[in-house]
Order: C-alpha cells, then structure tokens, then sequence
C-alpha cells in the first residue's frame, strides 16, 4: 500500500521512529514571497527551536539561499487543493509529492491561490505515464525530452523531480542537502490549528 491510498486530504506511514523503511514517500512545499512564521502558521506547524542536519525529521523547514522557504514531511502526502490555495495567497508556491515504493512523483504549482500548472507521473498508468496540464514553466520541455532521449537509464518519475529542483534549487534525496540547515518543525495542538483560521 503506497502513502497516498487513502480517501481523506491526509496520508502518514512509517516505520520505526517514523522513517520510511526503504525508498522516499514525502511531500515539500517551497514558498517564495511569504514569511517564513506565515507559511509555517497556514500550515499548522510551529518551530521548535532545534536546527537538524539532513535527513531531516518528520516535519523540517529550512531557508534555501535562492529566496525559497521549504517545508518538507515525510511520510505524507496532501491530497486537499484547498491547503494549496490556502497557503498560495499572495505568494508563489511549488508543490513535490514523491512515492518511490510506487514510483509516484506529483509536482505542482500555485500562485495567488490559485493551482497554474502540474505534472504527474504514476507507473500504475504505465511506464511513460506522464500528464502535464496547465501554463508549465519553460523549462519542461526541455527536462521532458532529455529524460525520454534516456529512458534506458531515467525513468519518467523524474520528470517532476527534475523540474521540481530546476524551479526551486531543491532536489529532495541530493548529497548536498547534508549543507542545507534544516529546523526541526511540530505540529500545533488542535486548538491552536483551528484558531490560526
């Protein structure tokens, strides 16, 4: 069973401790144009004061040098377009879902509330599954056709992925996130979320 099977707007799975067992199932959001204590409040999460080297723990923020503000869970996967919106007013957010077990990856992108574009691939559709819909960032394209000129050696799941770090300066399973300076994230309690509203 993949994280993302599942009928409510919230998916969770892990194994001991909380990390997955083998492979990535996560979801990030990387917000530009919001402060970071606003995307961490519409989010329902609050910073704990703890900084972490990668990997990060079940729920992590970190501040990329390009401007972008990252909020990355694992074992979770947002299935409610209203979250999105939500957290897009007045800002621009990009949006990556990953299941490798599955080899699921769902990337998106929102401004001002509203979703412009998305990209999808999920290999229960097939090996070359991929639907693109929307006004897609210019470097698709070219992202698209390089990983179909070597689908012997890439497959289609990194399609979104690949765009997803073009776009964002962040690629989720990269060596080089040991150097991003990652803060350890929790949950608000209930009636802290619903008076955040």
């Amino acid at each position: 069973m993949r994280c993302s099977e599942h009928r409510g707007a919230v998916v969770e799975r892990g194994g001991a401790g909380g990390y997955p067992i083998m492979g990535w199932c996560m979801t990030w959001f990387a917000v530009r144009g919001q402060k970071p204590e606003t995307v961490r409040a519409e989010l329902g999460v609050h910073d704990t004061g703890q900084g972490l080297a990668f990997p990060c723990p079940r729920i992590a923020g970190a501040a990329l040098p390009n401007g972008w503000y990252l909020v990355q869970r694992r074992n979770y996967e947002c299935r409610d377009d209203t979250v999105l919106s939500r957290l897009s007013a007045g800002c621009e957010v990009v949006s990556l879902f990953v299941e490798e077990h599955v080899m699921v990856s769902r990337l998106s992108g929102w401004k001002d509330g509203r979703r412009l574009w998305s990209v999808v691939h999920d290999s229960e559709e097939g090996e070359h599954h991929l639907e693109a819909e929307g006004d897609l960032p210019p470097d698709f394209v070219p992202i698209r056709d390089a990983v179909r000129s070597k689908s012997d050696e890439l497959p289609h799941f990194e399609i979104p992925c690949q765009l997803a770090a073009r776009l964002t300066g962040y690629r989720y399973d990269a060596p080089a996130n040991e150097q991003v300076a990652f803060e350890v994230l929790a949950r608000l309690p209930w009636w802290k979320r619903i008076l955040a509203r």
